[in-house]
């Protein structure tokens, strides 16, 4: 294949890396001029801010699924509890 996919693993840390060559994304022309202006006021290519802006992305969906599994499993008054102890500790 001319753009073949290339995958990493390090057997230490476990992680994989998948690099895809091409993504199509469907801009407006305004939006795409938007973007590439951001990306360039924050010093980096369309490409590193897309990654950037998934890797967010996904970091947030991690973080909601585990937190709705543990809401499931976990002890309501104890979850109360803590929370209350969060806001007192950031009203400070």
């Amino acid at each position: 294949a001319r753009y073949p996919l290339t995958n990493y693993r390090c057997r230490s840390q476990r992680w994989f890396v998948v690099s895809i060559l091409w993504l199509a994304i469907g801009f407006q022309p305004t939006r795409w001029y938007l973007a590439r202006r951001l990306a360039e006021t924050r010093g980096v290519s369309l490409n590193k801010m897309f990654e950037e802006f998934s890797v967010h992305a996904i970091a947030e969906a991690v973080s909601y699924s585990r937190f709705s599994i543990r809401g499931e499993r976990g002890n309501t008054k104890r979850g109360l509890k803590t929370l209350d102890k969060l806001d007192c500790y950031y009203r400070q």
